[in-house]
């Protein structure tokens, strides 16, 4: 048989076709650098979402990427499916809502949904820290693959801790144009005086305790701070006027895609006045840019995960 030419057990579970998909996350609630002297970031998952479909064949003898570009998601799907000595051929296709070189984690949402894909197709289980040393290969990475919030190691894609679950937020937001490589950005060296270092360290550790707390005008305060330290690093160009329409409304702070374009504010969908900040920030940010856009938090373990999809 073909499998026993290729030392694959004869009776391997493999399914017509495995379907992965991930969540990506709207830049960092926080990102920086702590004492230790580690980059680290805290991620916010958001209803934006990269689907894999990969259909293994016997009859190949490479994966067929779709679309071409998608380089990465081709190089993480043969990395596990030679060191698991499965056949290397098939088609792997990536459907994504997510915008490329915003920020936004598309390419890891794309590796972590690839993974979950060739894991149905083959009836696998992956051990989440091999396949972070798959990912730490490629590039760095968000920890997208974990379903609750987490402050994560991004370099070297290592789990920091788990946090806690994503708080039920809006995100009214503006792209400020163009594209930002994840790679060159963090191969960029930033000297953060030790000062700075240690800020980074107390707003991790009050933004643990809001989150877990449900302190929601917490949690906003804590991602302004970070968006307005790290315009030394990265600048949004209308990071004031996002931040005086924030206190315009009433929000609870603004958000940004640490080493990506987009830059929003937050506000709580348990608000009263919910619907009338939502279109107060919507026609604010409309006058700084065409290009707005309203996102949402979500656990990846909610009914509505991937409903896009459908």
């Amino acid at each position: 048989m073909y499998t026993d030419i290729l030392n694959i057990p004869s009776k391997l579970p493999v399914r017509q076709e495995g379907t992965g998909i991930s969540s990506g996350t709207f830049g960092e609630m926080l990102q920086g650098v702590l004492t230790n002297g580690k980059p680290f970031l805290v991620t916010l998952p958001i209803n934006r979402f990269s689907k894999a479909i990969f259909k293994p064949s016997l009859s190949k003898e490479s994966i067929e990427v779709i679309p071409e570009f998608k380089v990465k998601a081709k190089c993480l799907c043969e990395m596990i499916l030679r060191d698991n000595n499965l056949p290397l051929g098939g088609t792997l296709e990536i459907v994504s809502t997510i915008p490329v070189g915003k920020g936004l984690a598309s390419s890891s949402a794309d590796l972590v949904a690839v993974s979950r894909a060739i894991e149905l197709a083959y009836d696998l289980t992956l051990d989440i820290n091999k396949l972070e040393q798959y990912l730490a290969s490629i590039e760095p990475t968000d920890g997208v693959m974990y379903s609750s919030i987490v402050s994560y190691y991004h370099r070297e894609a290592k789990l920091k801790d788990y946090i806690g679950n994503v708080p039920a937020l809006t995100i009214i937001s503006h792209d400020e144009g163009g594209e930002i490589n994840t790679i060159d950005f963090n191969r960029r060296y930033y000297n953060y005086e030790i000062d700075v270092k240690q800020e980074y360290e107390l707003l991790l550790k009050k933004l643990i305790t809001a989150i877990n707390n449900n302190d929601y005008k917490g949690i906003g305060e804590i991602t302004t701070r970070s968006a307005i330290l790290h315009q030394n690093v990265s600048p949004k160009r209308t990071l004031n006027q996002m931040i005086d329409i924030n206190n315009e409304i009433n929000g609870l702070g603004v958000v940004v895609a640490h080493s990506g374009t987009y830059i929003g504010i937050l506000i709580s969908q348990h608000d009263e006045e919910y619907y009338k900040k939502l279109g107060m920030a919507k026609q604010l940010i409309s006058k700084l840019s065409d290009d707005v856009h309203v996102m949402h938090t979500i656990n990846q373990g909610e009914k509505s995960y991937g409903k896009q999809f459908n």
